[in-house]
């Protein structure tokens, strides 16, 4: 069977391992899967599908420096994971372009892994027959046939770098890898096509695009609204260093249950004598749907899409610019309600969360907005994958 390789070298979080599994999961009796995750401990959800992980670089924001300098363009960010620097640019090209040829892979699927990219570009451009292939949510994927990044966020302040110059960089240690120079910086992200899991209210470059969107969701929950009386809780980062926060979570009123993967001991102990049920795993949607009245989460892209498909109030507390473009999004449309955590106290949360746990309004917005959204999911989505793929996997001698 021909190789399949799901990459991700930036990021590191859940989202961009369940969204690469759940595309490796529709393709996976048509190929032989590997792995490339930056995590330490690999990912439950690709071993889950198969495939065979394998730990690789990561591309740390912010790495080696004291405070991470302003990122208005996603060029800008870019240059903050290690763009900038030749070293790093040269050492972590060198690991992928080793590990693709050493695994003999003939389709890249890669998910915020852009020097997986520039790797594989070089080795098909010396000849190497690989159908190249990005996926990631909007935000994170930006069209690769611009000019420059678009400047999303002035309000942060002048990028550290012009994009000449991080140009200039890649296309001057590129030259070792067989990179044909690139015109332009976004196109770092070129491929056969851009799998982009969003939906056009999410995504920052929705009219920009060349490639249509693809579903955020691969599977639905059988029934629509909110099917119990919990309130579920997901925090996956640092969002829980908050106290303030944590004393709402602990007060709150309401049945919790939480998924809180990163949570300190001190915390989950805080938590669990506060009455929350603290799950270890993950829990399906339709377990969290027939369980649950709200969702709170961080606003997360893949939870955002989670509630809204299920037609489930939520709150949304982001902490970055990215989840804040998400939720505000996500809060136009009337799916969730966005709530930025900074400068609010533990009576602030408490009231949020109680209004919007008694407003049959906004469960009600949820519910039509989830009837919107399935009106226009595939039939078969592994069909729809393949058909997407054919193409640049049939010129690569791949069947699908």
């Amino acid at each position: 069977m021909p190789k399949l390789l799901l990459a991700n070298d930036a990021g590191g979080g859940r989202g961009h391992m369940t969204r690469l599994a759940g595309l490796g999961r529709l393709l996976a009796d048509r190929f032989q899967i590997d792995a490339v995750v930056p995590q330490r401990d690999g990912s439950p959800e690709l071993e889950a599908i198969g495939a065979t992980v394998f730990r690789g670089p990561l591309l740390r924001f912010g790495a080696g420096r004291d405070k991470p300098a302003p990122c208005p363009s996603f060029g800008a960010y870019l240059a903050q994971i290690g763009f900038d620097s030749p070293d790093r640019l040269r050492e972590v090209l060198d690991w992928w372009r080793k590990v693709l040829v050493s695994r003999d892979v003939s389709v890249l699927i890669a998910d915020y892994a852009p020097m997986a990219l520039l790797a594989a570009q070089g080795l098909r451009a010396e000849g190497w027959a690989m159908a190249i292939f990005t996926t990631g949510q909007g935000f994170g994927l930006p069209p690769w046939h611009l000019p420059s990044f678009p400047v999303l966020h002035p309000e942060v302040g002048e990028a550290e770098h012009s994009e000449s110059v991080l140009l200039e960089i890649v296309n001057t240690v590129g030259r070792d890898f067989g990179l044909p120079p690139l015109a332009a910086f976004p196109e770092v992200f070129r491929a056969d096509l851009s799998l982009v899991t969003s939906l056009p209210f999410l995504d920052p470059y929705a009219g920009l695009r060349r490639d249509p969107l693809v579903s955020p969701v691969q599977k639905i929950t059988q029934a629509i609204g909110g099917g119990g009386d919990e309130v579920f809780l997901y925090f996956s980062t640092r969002e829980l260093q908050n106290p303030e926060l944590v004393a709402a979570l602990a007060d709150l009123p309401l049945p919790r249950r939480a998924f809180l993967p990163q949570a300190s001991p001190e915390v989950a102990t805080r938590l669990a004598a506060a009455g929350v049920m603290l799950e270890s795993t993950p829990l399906d949607h339709d377990t969290i749907r027939a369980r649950s009245r709200m969702l709170i989460h961080a606003g997360q892209h893949g939870s955002l899409c989670m509630g809204m498909f299920s037609g489930m109030p939520q709150v949304a507390l982001p902490t970055d610019l990215e989840r804040h473009a998400h939720s505000g999004g996500a809060q136009a449309a009337g799916g969730c309600l966005k709530l930025a955590p900074r400068g609010k106290s533990r009576d602030d949360f408490m009231q949020s969360f109680l209004t919007a746990y008694e407003d049959e309004t906004a469960a009600h917005r949820a519910t039509e907005l989830a009837d919107r959204l399935r009106a226009d999911l595939p039939a078969d989505f592994a069909a729809d994958l393949r058909d997407r793929l054919r193409p640049a996997c049939q010129a690569a001698d791949v069947v699908i």
